[in-house]
């Protein structure tokens, strides 16, 4: 009897039908008798059951018999095929996961928001990425004119990190943020007393290819931070001065006052360690550059760290010393 692979019982039936007639036709014109120790159905269902074990014993037989090359291939393990929730799960995950490997490399103060985002645009993940692509990652931008001169004034950090003492020159920019400016030459110099002294503070939390921070001289933390203008017409009772202009994070080295929302400047700022840092533009006042020691500020931005960016024992960068020049 013919098989048809893949066919359905019914269908399996039919032929079995017509090749049973056919036998017994075949039978009665040469005056033998078929045998029925069966019936008809029984032997179909005997045969069908047969047929269907074939099937599932070797499913591509057939096929694998015309692709096989003539040297046989060892065996391999073949992976559980997933089910039907884990399969509707997938895309699910892989959107999460690329999204979180985004943010990762363009911006990690958004990791916390990273469920949020992909349930928002569940189903449109190519629209999610166009977008994030023309916030995060614009063309390159041109060569760009040095953003300080010699006229502006010029300070320095010495940083103690690795065992080895790293000087970093920085030029402020007084003419477009003279409040920037002002309260972190005073905190270089230290003359405004009272604590007012970027001097053995270190960078609390350090983020690879995006910036190293430091500054809270109160705390040491990121929770606390001062500044010179505390109870003057500049500053409130915490010292918080207001932002003056935003200019661009359009470049590595630039000097950025970090804070807690619109006008907050304290004593916190950060270098940056990657450019363009579009997110951070109307948001953040840049105040000065980085014009000497920008390879050890990149060297400590290789600090190990915790997920929270605070430095592990024994990768502290501490300014042991800092000053105007």
């Amino acid at each position: 009897m013919a098989e048809i692979p893949g066919a359905s019982f019914r269908a399996f039936s039919r032929t079995a039908w017509e090749a049973s007639r056919a036998e017994t036709l075949a039978a009665k014109a040469s005056n033998k008798t078929p045998q029925e120790s069966t019936s008809f159905l029984a032997r179909t269902k005997e045969t069908w059951a047969s047929h269907r074990q074939q099937q599932r014993q070797a499913p591509t037989s057939s096929a694998s018999s015309a692709k096989t090359p003539t040297t046989t291939a060892p065996a391999t393990t073949k992976a559980p095929t997933p089910n039907a929730s884990a399969a509707a799960k997938a895309p699910a995950a892989t959107m999460h996961d690329r999204v979180r490997a985004f943010y990762e490399e363009f911006n990690p103060t958004k990791l916390t928001e990273v469920d949020a985002v992909v349930r928002k645009h569940m189903g449109r993940e190519a629209e999610l990425f166009e977008k994030l692509r023309a916030k995060y990652c614009p063309a390159p931008l041109p060569d760009l004119a040095p953003l300080t001169t010699e006229a502006h004034p010029t300070v320095y950090f010495d940083i103690a990190y690795h065992e080895q003492t790293h000087r970093v020159v920085m030029r402020l920019l007084d003419d477009v943020v003279p409040l920037a400016a002002e309260n972190f030459r005073c905190l270089c110099t230290g003359e405004k007393g009272r604590g007012l002294h970027f001097k053995g503070s270190q960078f609390h939390r350090i983020i690879k290819n995006f910036m190293i921070q430091g500054g809270d001289i109160t705390k040491g933390d990121g929770t606390g931070g001062a500044s010179i203008y505390a109870n003057t017409p500049h500053g409130n009772a915490w010292g918080h001065f207001k932002d003056e202009r935003f200019l661009q994070h359009d470049r590595i080295g630039l000097l950025s006052l970090a804070n807690k929302g619109k006008n907050t400047n304290t004593s916190q700022f950060f270098i940056t360690t990657r450019a363009p840092l579009l997110h951070l533009n109307d948001k953040h006042v840049v105040f000065g550059q980085v014009i000497q020691g920008l390879d050890a500020v990149l060297a400590i931005e290789q600090a190990t760290t915790t997920a929270t960016g605070k430095p592990l024992p024994g990768h502290e960068a501490v300014i042991v010393d800092c000053g105007q020049l």
